[in-house]
């Protein structure tokens, strides 16, 4: 439902997330793939689960905006057709398996005794059940999106998520960890949006008219790396 058949959404900004989380589960799967004792180095360690932390915030804040935001959004225009429902639903059961795989990856990097043991299965777990559930996204929610909603009601969607996110930049003392880090990942993100914005025209062009969207942002692949296959 957007405000007329030749003006898509501009939905770059959406996968350009979805690359620097496939890229960041890259990075935590090259290092989980390290020998055990590269990886209790205590500066090592600490790096780790402070990328790690960063990475389940951000992934649970686009989640919870899908959830709790996007998909109601989407609802209100789709009353009355039930498959385009069933597809939002699946997208909150797939939120929904991710989340004991986050746990997982959790508890193994708590587990200083054994927690290495089993911390490269469950990444590669982790990363096989999201590069699922984006590419499925991609594939069959995004252009159900475009559809849905109209530009004045995705540009509000977009707006609230970035202030959002602007707010949690701003948390933490000035020139702390948590801050400079979540500002390096949103300010990442955002350059991955700009380099696809800039470039344009995407694969979307073939398979669903011609959404505005490239999924061959710098940020990142768009592959699931193995921590088992990855050595150092």
């Amino acid at each position: 439902m957007t405000s007329d058949t030749t003006n898509h959404l501009d939905l770059t900004l959406m996968v350009a997330f979805h690359d620097a989380f496939r890229r960041d589960l890259g990075h935590l799967a090259h290092t989980t793939s390290r020998h055990r004792a590269q990886l209790d180095e205590p500066a090592r360690r600490r790096a780790v689960r402070t990328g790690w932390e960063l990475f389940k915030t951000q992934l649970h804040m686009h989640h919870t905006g899908e959830d709790t935001d996007l998909w109601p959004r989407m609802r209100v225009h789709l009353a009355g057709r039930p498959d385009d429902l069933a597809l939002l639903q699946a997208m909150e059961d797939e939120h929904g398996r991710i989340d004991p795989l986050l746990d997982a990856v959790d508890g193994a990097l708590a587990d200083r005794d054994h927690g290495h043991q089993r911390l490269a299965d469950t990444v590669d777990a982790l990363a096989s059940e999201l590069s699922g559930h984006l590419a499925h996204e991609e594939r069959d929610t995004l252009p159900l999106l475009d559809r849905s909603l109209t530009q004045a009601e995705w540009r509000a969607f977009v707006a609230d998520r970035l202030a959002l996110r602007r707010r949690l930049v701003h948390l933490g003392e000035p020139g702390s960890r948590s801050r400079n880090s979540v500002s390096a990942w949103v300010t990442s993100a955002l350059i991955g949006w700009l380099r696809a914005w800039a470039v344009a025209r995407t694969r979307w062009a073939r398979s669903a008219g011609s959404l505005t969207v490239n999924t061959t942002v710098g940020a990142g692949t768009g592959t699931r790396p193995s921590a088992r296959a990855r050595s150092t």
